[in-house]
């Protein structure tokens, strides 16, 4: 990723947005930015303000990631929504998943601005609108992106299923219980999935607008579901588990 490019729209309304379409799906495995609703004259200012305004960092890969945070939230209005791409980091034993679950930790910087502390000679402390924040910001949009996903189960014939996760977040401190309203339950198809590696993004909307707290230590429990209709087609009672390689987190939010 040492260049920047960046997926706007010439529709007179609408945004480009890479959970929407597998094309732009592809493009956002590329490193390619969500330009949003942004003319094209502002990106072009608004990159050269970045390159600029990050050129004193001589890490090229380190540069480039910041430039590619700012370019994806509003500084001045140039966009409606902001967006954030969250990594989340995955340990050696939560690479599968299965009806005993994995659990993901996001420590309280998850939301902070990647920048701060990391550019010399420039305090980035005051940029708020380059973090997510609890009280000025309202999230629109939230996505669980599992990339390069497989299906593990030496009985699967070559054919089409649906697979059910439950998804559950709980912010440190909190009792985790799956019923207070901070879990939810998902279907997804899989085609030919012998030897498939598939990309699936998850909409957790629902939970995330309550739960996903800014600033907080955050827990997320994902577990596979069984039940008769994915016991019937897997050919097999047998519990499956699924293997990810990488996880993402992929919000939009206005700022009130």
């Amino acid at each position: 990723y040492k260049k920047i490019v960046v997926n706007l729209t010439q529709c007179p309304k609408g945004t480009s947005e890479f959970r929407l379409f597998e094309t732009n799906e592809t493009l956002f495995n590329y490193g390619v930015i969500s330009g949003g609703d942004m003319v094209t004259e502002a990106a072009y200012c608004k990159l050269k303000h970045l390159f600029s305004k990050f050129s004193s960092v001589d890490d090229t890969e380190e540069r480039m990631r910041y430039i590619r945070h700012y370019m994806m939230v509003s500084i001045q209005g140039e966009m409606s929504r902001s967006m954030f791409v969250i990594p989340v980091s995955i340990e050696n034993n939560c690479k599968t998943i299965n009806k005993d679950g994995g659990r993901f930790d996001l420590d309280e910087t998850w939301s902070a601005n990647p920048a701060v502390g990391k550019v010399p000679g420039k305090d980035l402390s005051e940029d708020e609108f380059a973090r997510l924040s609890a009280d000025k910001d309202f999230i629109e949009s939230a996505v669980l992106r599992f990339e390069k996903v497989s299906i593990i189960n030496p009985n699967q014939n070559n054919k089409d299923f649906h697979l059910k996760l439950k998804i559950s977040i709980f912010n440190y401190g909190e009792e985790e219980k799956e019923d207070n309203g901070n879990s939810i339950t998902r279907s997804i198809k899989f085609s030919n999935v012998i030897g498939e590696e598939q990309d699936v993004n998850i909409d957790f909307l629902e939970i995330a607008k309550n739960h996903l707290k800014p600033k907080n230590n955050v827990i997320i429990a994902i577990k596979t579901v069984n039940d008769e209709n994915t016991a019937k087609s897997l050919d097999t009672v047998k519990d499956y588990a699924i293997q990810i390689r990488s996880l993402k987190i992929l919000l939009s939010a206005t700022r009130r």
